[in-house]
């Protein structure tokens, strides 16, 4: 239970961050890609994922596993 509790704080603190790195890189730059910023964040949270599940269908197949 407190670990799940923590993890809940990390998709949080990601948005967080893609909010200040989209202000930052508009403050540097002087154009404004908010939509870049959070279309490429949830896209790489997509990918991983998948590519997570398909690591873990690798590890169990290596090992034999039958469903």
């Amino acid at each position: 239970m407190p670990l799940s509790f923590f993890a809940a704080f990390m998709p949080v603190l990601t948005f967080s961050m893609l909010g200040n790195t989209a202000d930052y890189s508009e403050w540097k730059n002087g154009r404004r890609a908010t939509g870049l910023f959070y279309s490429a964040g949830t896209f790489i949270q997509k990918a991983g994922s998948g590519f997570s599940s398909a690591l873990v269908l690798l590890v169990l197949g290596a090992y034999g596993y039958v469903g």
